[in-house]
Formats: structure tokens, sequence, C-alpha cells
């Protein structure tokens, strides 16, 4: 099992679209200006498990994938559709049989997406929040 795998995965698959990963991990307010197209922080959640049998258990890793989109002006309507479109690119990729299956990985479930202001004080800049379930098989 490796939950790292999962965020090396996205992270890996992002980076090849053209997306920056901010460099912290906890805080989506503190991005720069300059950068906030397009920036990504991947946001973990809980780790369920649960026995599958006597050797393989099944554990759910559930995250969140945050991604900066920039508004042009005061066109938030533009950038809540740019989201969309951005977030259809992400799922494209991700939800690939070959990308989102493989050794460490047995799944990659979309669970939500929600598109909303980046900032109470800035809502001509969006935030996209694309939620994931990761499961992962393990023998001990």
């Amino acid at each position: 099992m490796s939950l790292v795998a999962v965020r090396t995965l996205v992270r890996s698959r992002l980076n090849q679209l053209g997306y920056k990963e901010h460099s912290d991990a906890f805080d989506d307010t503190n991005r720069p200006q300059k950068q906030l197209d397009r920036l990504y922080r991947i946001v973990s959640g809980p780790v369920t498990g649960e026995a599958a049998d006597s050797l393989t258990h099944t554990f759910t890793y559930s995250f969140d994938l945050h991604i900066t989109v920039r508004g042009v002006g005061a066109d938030n309507v533009a950038a809540v559709d740019r989201a969309f479109l951005l977030s259809e690119e992400v799922l494209g990729d991700l939800l690939q049989t070959t990308v989102r299956t493989g050794t460490d990985i047995k799944d990659l479930i979309p669970t939500s997406m929600t598109v909303e202001p980046y900032s109470a004080s800035d809502d001509n800049d969006v935030l996209l929040v694309i939620g994931f379930d990761a499961i992962i098989y393990c023998e001990f």
C-alpha cells in the first residue's frame, strides 16, 4: 500500500498538463497572485480501511484537489466556465483506465466537484475543488 503513490500519480499527471503545485500544503489563501492560475494543492482527507479477506485489506484514501482559476477582470462567469473546462481536462486525464488502475492504486473514483469564489474578498478568481476516493489493496 502506498498513499504516497496516489499523491505522486496525481502530482505527475497535473504537472504534465501544465499545472503547478502550490508549496503550502495547508493554506489556499496565501497563493501568489501572479501564479494564481492553474495552481493546485492536494488536500488529504481520511483514510479508511476494511478487511477484504484473511490476507488483503482495502483502504480508501479520500482527498480533494484544489485548483485556482484566474478570472479576467470582473468576469467571474467566464472564470466559472473555465473552471468546468479545466475539470474536464483533469478528469479526462486522471480517469483513463491505464492511469487510474495500477499496481499500487486499484481505482480512482471522483466523488464531488464544486466551483466557489477563491476568497471572500476575491470573487473574480475561483477555486475548483474535485473530490476523489483512491482505492488501495494491501496484503500484510
